[in-house]
């Protein structure tokens, strides 16, 4: 199965924070991809409170979100308190994994 990694900048209009919403699947090779658009998004004003959301994403792979999370802490740019990470407490794994599972 491809997994597609869909992603939605919103940019409150005060330019004061920002949230980047994933809702397709994040995995280790998609958050390869997700972290440049958080690093953008981050440099746009450097007091902008920037949130990844990823309660409405369709799967989360664990080692793509511990990757996240180390960059919230270390990031490339600053390590910087204004990075929140939400997610939801128990990962959603991939439909296609669990319909391959039914099948056998």
């Amino acid at each position: 199965m491809e997994h597609k990694l869909r992603v939605i900048i919103k940019l409150n209009i005060d330019h004061a924070s920002a949230t980047v919403q994933i809702t397709g699947c994040l995995t280790p090779r998609g958050c390869q991809a997700l972290l440049p658009l958080i690093i953008r998004t981050q440099g746009l004003s450097r007091s902008l409170a920037v949130q990844v959301d990823l309660s409405h994403a369709r799967h989360i792979d664990a080692e793509a979100l511990h990757s996240l999370e180390a960059y919230s802490i270390t990031g490339t740019v600053a390590a910087d308190p204004h990075l929140r990470i939400t997610s939801p407490a128990h990962l959603p794994t991939c439909p296609a994994l669990k319909h391959s599972l039914n099948v056998l």
